[in-house]
């Protein structure tokens, strides 16, 4: 019974966490045809669990700040940055001094702020590690298909 209870709860966190990115998703897409949305007289969302309807100038409003939010300056140039390079970056050439195992650096302003970086970008479907998993100072960091396409409309 126990392990019934655990699998809905599962369930439950993994549909939520589809909306959620599915939600992201809509945003990120959303920047790319801003200017059509905001000429939209209504704009309608439907997810697992999440229903949005909006005016395009409301839509177009809430998305700016929900990007800003989810993105920072810093990010944004770093995640340019790794276009520069001819070969797959690796995350220590990147990101000198990263650090992982220590958990000193992990706690450090420059650890938090570099791996916040990582799975913020992350998060977005932009970049992942080659072959999964966390952030490691040896890891590649995969340019996915999604995210060069979103490179192309950075400004």
């Amino acid at each position: 019974m126990l392990c019934v209870q655990r699998e809905k709860d599962m369930q439950l966190s993994d549909s939520v966490i589809i909306s959620v990115l599915t939600f992201l998703f809509f945003i990120i897409i959303a920047l790319i045809f801003k200017n059509t949305i905001k000429k939209a007289k209504k704009v309608k969302i439907s997810l697992t669990g999440i229903e949005f309807e909006a005016s395009g100038d409301e839509f177009a409003r809430l998305f700016e700040k929900t990007y800003s939010y989810l993105l920072k300056r810093e990010h944004i140039e770093f995640f340019r940055e790794l276009f520069e390079y001819e070969s797959p970056p690796i995350v220590n050439k990147v990101i000198p001094g990263f650090n992982r195992d220590s958990e000193e650096w992990n706690k450090s302003k420059e650890g938090k702020k570099a791996i916040g970086m990582l799975r913020a970008l992350r998060g977005l479907g932009f970049i992942e590690p080659k072959g999964g998993g966390r952030w490691k100072s040896g890891s590649t960091i995969v340019l996915t298909e999604f995210g060069k396409e979103f490179n192309k409309h950075l400004k």
